[in-house]
């Protein structure tokens, strides 16, 4: 919540045990993620230490970026671009600010970059785009792709999953309480 190295290590040991069942944890970061010089310790208890990178799993790329300070900013959005546009699998993008939200305050900050990624996620097999910030559940369909904001674990007590089908390329993202 303020990026405090005490906060960073209840967080470590948390995922540690999720972990311990076989589970890999992923980790996005966040604009309370960067509080109190949270950077460093960020990238020394999240795993993978980096802020934008990407897996495969299930037939589709996951797409992990760096939102945490509300925009992407123009070199990984260059990278971005570059790696979809090479990428022929179905992709999962997954973000700390969501590309729309009803409260105008809680999403990407620049219109222009928003508007870029609408159109590149359209055009570059994206299937679903989870992100959170806003707090709360709120779906948007883009057309060609759903995207999904959702509230945190520990503000609502639920939980999102994202169920992917490779044969039929498609994701689907579900609601746990």
């Amino acid at each position: 919540d303020l990026g405090t190295e005490e906060q960073y290590r209840a967080y470590r040991e948390f995922t540690g045990k999720i972990e311990d069942f076989g589970v890999r944890v992923f980790n996005g970061v966040g604009n309370h993620d960067l509080y109190s010089d949270g950077w460093d310790l960020w990238r020394q208890y999240c795993s993978p230490g980096t802020s934008f990178y990407t897996f495969q799993a299930g037939g589709f790329s996951f797409y992990v970026l760096d939102t945490g300070t509300g925009n992407l900013g123009q070199t990984q959005l260059e990278l971005l671009q570059t790696a979809l546009q090479a990428d022929p699998m179905p992709k999962i993008i997954m973000t700390h600010y969501p590309l729309h939200a009803t409260a105008g305050y809680f999403k990407l900050d620049d219109t222009t970059e928003r508007n870029t990624l609408i159109s590149l996620y359209a055009q570059s097999n994206v299937r679903l785009t989870v992100s959170g910030h806003h707090h709360f559940y709120e779906p948007t369909d883009f057309g060609t792709y759903k995207s999904y904001t959702v509230a945190s674990f520990g503000y609502d007590n639920f939980m999102s999953i994202v169920h992917v089908d490779k044969s039929a390329q498609t994701a689907v993202l579900s609601v746990v309480e």
